[in-house]
C-alpha cells in the first residue's frame, strides 16, 4: 500500500485554481452585494419617509395647515439631533420615533409653502399648529431624500394646479431614465407629498 508522504502540501497549480475560483466568485458576489446594500438603504429611506410624511399629513388634517419648514435643518442637522419639526411631531404623538436621516445617513429635507406664502403665526395648543397658510398652501409641502449621491435632481414635489396632483420639481438624474417615477438609479432623489411618493424607484407603485 502506498503511503502519503508526510508534510506534502498543495501544488502551485492547485493553489492557483483555488485562487481563481475565489476570484470569480468574488467578482460575481461583491457587485450584487453592494447593489443589494444600496437597495436596502433605499427601501429603509422610503419606509422612514412614509412614516414621517404620514405624521406631517396628520398635522395638516388636524391644524388645517402643514407645519412650517424651510428645507434646511427643520428635521435636524445631524442624525443624532432631531430638529424642531421632528421634536414637535413626536410631542404631538403624530410620530412615534424621531426620524431625521435617510438610509445614507444624511438628514432628509422638509419644505412647506414658505416660498409663496409666508403664513401667519398663531397661538394654538398643538406645537405643530403654529402657522396658517393662505390659498397657496398646496404649492410645496414635501419630504425629500437626495439619494446615494447627495445631489439634487428630481428635487421636492410641487403642486400642479392644472391636474390637481403633486409632481416632481426637477429633472431626472443621470442613469435614472426619462422620468422621476420608476427610476433604476439609487442616486436619484426620492420625494413624498400629499400622502404618496412623487419621485420613486422602479418596482414601486404610488
Amino acid at each position: 500500500m502506498l503511503k502519503r508522504k508526510k508534510g506534502r502540501g498543495f501544488s502551485l497549480i492547485e493553489l492557483l485554481i483555488v485562487v481563481a475560483i475565489i476570484g470569480i466568485i468574488a467578482a460575481i458576489a461583491i457587485p450584487n452585494l453592494m447593489s443589494a446594500l444600496q437597495k436596502g438603504r433605499q427601501k429603509r429611506t422610503m419606509g422612514d419617509m412614509k412614516s414621517l410624511g404620514t405624521a406631517v399629513e396628520s398635522i395638516n388634517a388636524e391644524c388645517g395647515a402643514y407645519p412650517a419648514g424651510t428645507n434646511s435643518g427643520d428635521l435636524g442637522t445631524d442624525c443624532k439631533t432631531p430638529g424642531v419639526l421632528v421634536q414637535n411631531l413626536s410631542k404631538s404623538g403624530a410620530l412615534q420615533n424621531p426620524i431625521v436621516c435617510d438610509g445614507w445617513r444624511r438628514p432628509m429635507n422638509y419644505l412647506s409653502p414658505v416660498a409663496n406664502d409666508p403664513g401667519t403665526v398663531t397661538t394654538v395648543g398643538d406645537p405643530n399648529c403654529t402657522t396658517v397658510f393662505g390659498t397657496d398652501w398646496k404649492m410645496t409641502a414635501s419630504l425629500r431624500s437626495l439619494g446615494r449621491d447627495g445631489a439634487i435632481d428630481c428635487d421636492h414635489a410641487k403642486w400642479d394646479a392644472t391636474n390637481n396632483i403633486y409632481v416632481p420639481n426637477g429633472t431626472p438624474c443621470v442613469g435614472g431614465g426619462t422620468t422621476c417615477q420608476g427610476f433604476g438609479n439609487v442616486a436619484c432623489d426620492i420625494a413624498f407629498a400629499g400622502g404618496q411618493f412623487v419621485s420613486f424607484p422602479e418596482g414601486f407603485q404610488k
